[in-house]
């Protein structure tokens, strides 16, 4: 059948209203129906440029013309117009659905089949049809008139039809690429500098080898995003493609987008955890594919302004500030920005969320995302995000353009769009209230097991690997011996590395029975310790506040230095146990008439006796309640009826009622007081909802209160997590109290009403706080303006204990909040006291405010970080010396620590250690010098900005 035209039917007036934002399959029908008509063998049929019509107003008398209906017009058609069209020599192509079978009809009704052709080159005059649309759309949209010679562009798509109709492909080249520069000249005349294109192709473990062969065969830039682990997965499923993507990566065909092994809960975590994941996981890039990623990026929410100064030490260049999941960021001003972080810290950031590669409706909007950029944009990009080898056949065409010309941009490397295109001039400074995660509804949905004792788990880790990374090095320094540990996540390794450091302390006097005692942390602790298989009488010293026996259990509170030691012995003592009744002023804990109380020289706690709750709880010098508690169910209120005046949902919401069954003093010290009350949960008519048992305690001469609960569920929450659960609830009396939180141990103002804190809450009632420390428990909701709920048990949870603890006037809360899941690090042995004495330390910093994160021994391997060779001599200190059956090793010459500011106070720090310190120097992730420091008396002072997070190199005097 001959035509005269082809033609388009449009949902609308003109192109100045050229619906962009149709759904899903809408926008596919609309763009098949369209570009379908640029098949070369079709345009050579008519010897014209399809052009269109709107679907509402038909030509009366259409003729010999092919037709292409899109859904959205199908509702528009005159009733019997498809009719009077076949009826005069024409024809409608209808439903067109996809793109293919468009072509596919059209071409059977001109009689013509593509299948003896190029069908590359016949989808670059479809991708040319895309193009000239979007042109088209993205003039108006940046309210300038058409300006392209459709006269001119005819005569050269039609030459190279013709051409390729003959068969002669070589003759194609010149007029279709003559066509795509018309296409660019029409663009820069309202926008005449150069716009970016940034593909993000995910990758995950399931990927296919076709589907990542697929992506290195495209024409443009690809940039690869994966955790660093699903290389290692595609090792084994598609290793040959993996072998591939490495030669691409040489070739600059392909970049690198991530870092990260896995993709953590990282705003939840202590900083050392994602750290340790970005190294493995870029050694695992350089391991895979050859290359580290310089650009960081993750699917998964997760981002915080923390993550500035990790980065840039860790030699990033530029991070992709958006996920691709759930969850709240800042959005940016500009597609580029300097991202700032808290600490000061800057780092080239690409801020505009990317389209769905895998959407038709992506790249029907292209002009409206594309005009939005070159109008408020100092660097006009658009970013395309899609999984490997599942992307819309119009980005294809996008790709295909662009490989002609960048008629809508230039598809770039995120290497070579960070370092070739210039930055807005100005910083962009987020706060922690502009993030947030949508962890504990995606795990509650999914019935993970540890929605919210999960975190408690991680910070036990993380705690674990700190004393045994502590312990390990002061080990390895006494000696010139570094002793490798395996797991050191686990109970094994932090007893053998106790035991180890007890091992190598210098003993003097008789062999017996002795207990040392060693705290892993930068600061000094007043701790509870219980000796199980105790033999003699309460330990009596200058560092034991007090102590208690109760058959072969010991129970001592303890003053322990900084990174240090006590030693304890076993058989010198007093005669009390803990059957005695403590003296009246050793009393910690009792039963009056109005309550239960535990009170010590800070606090004063009061057990309500009907409830079983935290009636109150003050410090030395209040005489007003600070804080109350009560365990409790909480259900969201239901539908409300129609017309009813609106409620607070957190007023409406239903909260069970605590009843105490049995209340007993467990031990009324005088190291240690516990009062324990059991009862139940039960709702307005006294129907059982759960069982409890919450145990509250006090250490001698502690400001923290320490609670641990206990919970038999009988009623399950079910519904949103963050409206139905079991919770802790604080009450407080001043609304005007200001609240600050945790972040990666950071102190923080919030305003948030759904607050993530693993570490602490601060109730900041000016003068003197209150911290809520939470020991891993990340998720609490603030109700009204006096209260806020601990997140226990939602929807899924297995955990049914929990520990928290309070503190009142805590001056420095983060080192409290690392004590609370800090191990009991103690050891006993038969070899007698200490030769140094009962007391002493390793290491000590004067700055409350900064905490240790990590300490590593440095070896005497030369380096180009190493401040001189010279430093590279034996340690010859007196635990070597005391063993003349180990000779000294020149091993060890120094030792690596991090060292965090938690209180946003920049400041300097003085380091000292158990011997003289020859020189210091402050170096990046990556070991690269940023700082020499001062060493004075032996000591090394390092300058630390707010929030700072310091590795610090420490080198031995020789």
């Amino acid at each position: 059948m001959k035509f005269d035209e082809m033609a388009v039917l449009l949902p609308c007036h003109s192109l100045d209203d050229f619906p962009t934002y149709l759904a899903e399959p809408d926008a596919g029908s609309l763009l098949a129906a369209w570009s379908a008509l640029w098949h070369p063998l079709l345009l050579a049929h008519t010897k014209k440029l399809p052009t269109w019509y709107r679907a509402d107003i038909t030509p009366d008398q259409p003729g010999a013309t092919l037709f292409t209906l899109p859904s959205p017009s199908e509702s528009l058609l005159p009733v019997g117009w498809t009719d009077r069209v076949e009826a005069g020599g024409g024809r409608v192509i209808v439903p067109c659905q996809d793109r293919a079978s468009v072509v596919s009809e059209a071409l059977a009704a001109v009689e013509a089949t593509d299948g003896a052709h190029d069908t590359e080159l016949a989808a670059d005059f479809l991708a040319l049809g895309y193009g000239y649309l979007q042109v088209d759309v993205l003039t108006r949209q940046m309210r300038y008139m058409p300006s392209l010679d459709e006269s001119q562009l005819g005569k050269w798509v039609v030459e190279a039809a013709t051409a390729f109709e003959q068969g002669n492909y070589e003759a194609v080249a010149q007029p279709l690429g003559r066509c795509f520069e018309m296409l660019l000249e029409a663009r820069e005349r309202f926008y005449p500098v150069d716009a970016y294109l940034i593909d993000v192709t995910l990758l995950t473990e399931s990927t296919s080898a076709a589907a990542i062969d697929h992506e290195l065969g495209s024409p443009v830039a690809v940039n690869v995003a994966c955790p660093a682990g699903v290389l290692d997965a595609l090792a084994e499923t598609a290793g040959e493609a993996l072998g591939r993507m490495k030669a691409a990566v040489s070739e600059d065909r392909v970049h690198l987008v991530g870092g990260e092994f896995d993709e953590g809960p990282l705003p939840l975590e202590d900083p050392e955890a994602p750290l340790a994941r970005l190294q493995v996981g870029l050694d695992t890039f350089e391991h895979r594919l050859g290359k580290r990623p310089l650009v960081y990026g993750r699917r998964r929410a997760g981002l915080t302004p923390l993550l500035p100064q990790w980065l840039s030490r860790l030699g990033y260049i530029g991070a992709l500030h958006f996920t691709l999941d759930d969850g709240h960021f800042r959005k940016f001003d500009q597609s580029k920005t300097r991202w700032e972080g808290v600490d000061g810290s800057t780092i080239d950031a690409f801020a505009r969320l990317p389209v769905d590669g895998r959407l038709d409706g992506s790249f029907l909007a292209l002009s409206v995302k594309l005009a939005e950029s070159m109008d408020f944009d100092h660097v006009a990009a658009l970013a395309i995000a899609h999984w490997a080898g599942e992307s819309s056949p119009y980005y294809g065409d996008l790709r295909r353009i662009s490989r002609y010309e960048p008629v809508f941009g230039k598809f770039v490397g995120v290497e070579d769009f960070f370092t070739r295109t210039d930055t807005a001039g100005r910083l962009t400074h987020s706060k922690v209230d502009d993030y947030r995660v949508p962890y504990l509804v995606q795990e509650s949905r999914a019935a993970a097991p540890r929605p919210i004792s999960g975190g408690a788990e991680r910070q036990t880790d993380v705690a674990r690997r700190l004393a045994v990374s502590a312990l390990t090095t002061t080990t390895a320094l006494l000696t010139g011996e570094v002793a490798h540990c395996d797991d050191v996540g686990s109970e094994v390794p932090l007893r053998e590395a106790t035991a180890r450091l007890a091992a190598v302390l210098p003993r003097g006097g008789d062999a017996h029975r002795g207990v040392t005692v060693f705290n892993p942390m930068l600061e000094r602790r007043r701790t509870p310790y219980r000796f199980d298989d105790w033999q003699g009488a309460a330990p009596v010293g200058e560092s034991i506040i007090a102590a208690q026996v109760d058959g072969d259990v010991c129970r001592a509170v303890i003053d322990v230095p900084a990174l240090g030691f006590v030693w304890i012995d076993e058989q010198a003592g007093r005669s009390y146990a803990h059957n005695d009744a403590p003296a009246e002023g050793q009393r910690l804990a009792e039963a009056t008439e109005d309550g239960y109380r535990l009170a010590n020289e800070h606090l004063t706690v009061v057990i309500d006796q009907h409830t079983g709750g935290i009636r109150s709880l003050r410090g030395r010098r209040d005489r007003s309640n600070r804080l109350s508690q009560q365990l409790a169910l909480r259900e969201p209120p239901g539908p409300a009826e129609p017309g009813s005046v609106w409620r607070d949902p957190d007023e409406a919401a239903f909260y069970s009622v605590m009843v105490a069954d049995e209340i007993t003093v467990t031990s009324s010290g005088p190291a240690v007081g516990e009062i324990v009350a059991r009862g139940r949960l039960v709702d307005h008519e006294g129907h059982r909802l759960a069982g409890f048992a919450q145990t509250v305690s006090l250490a001698r001469g502690s400001q923290v209160m320490h609670v641990d609960v206990e919970l038999a569920c009988d009623t399950l929450p079910t519904a949103d997590p963050w409206n139905a659960y079991y919770a802790s609830r604080w009450a407080w009396d001043d609304p005007g109290a200001e609240l600050l939180r945790s972040v990666g141990l950071g102190r923080f103002t919030t305003e948030a009403r759904r607050i993530e804190a693993p570490h602490f809450i601060e109730i900041n009632e000016s003068p003197r706080p209150v911290t809520l420390l939470s020991g891993g428990l990340p998720y609490h909701r603030r109700c009204g303006m006096r209260m806020l709920d601990t997140l226990l048990v939602v929807a899924g949870e297995q955990q049914r204990r929990f520990r928290l603890a309070v503190g009142v006037d805590l001056a420095h809360p983060a080192r409290e909040a690392m004590a609370l899941v800090a191990p009991s690090c103690w050891t006993r042995d038969q070899q007698g006291p200490l030769a140094a004495g009962p007391v002493g330390w390793f290491f000590h910093v004067d700055a409350k405010n900064v905490v240790a994160t990590h300490w590593e021994p440095i070896n005497a391997v030369p380096t180009a970080n190493d401040i001189s060779v010279e430093k590279e001599k034996s340690v010859g200190d007196e635990a070597a010396a005391g063993d003349p059956s180990r000779p000294p090793r020149s091993d060890i010459v120094g030792f690596r620590v991090r060292l965090l500011e938690t209180e946003g106070r920049s400041g300097q720090v003085t380091l000292q250690a158990y011997r003289a310190i020859a020189a210091a120097q402050q170096v990046d992730f990556r070991g690269e010098v940023l700082a020499e420091c001062t060493v004075r008396d032996g000591a090394a002072v390092v300058e630390t900005t707010r929030y700072e997070w310091v590795l610090l190199e420490v080198f031995w005097a020789n």
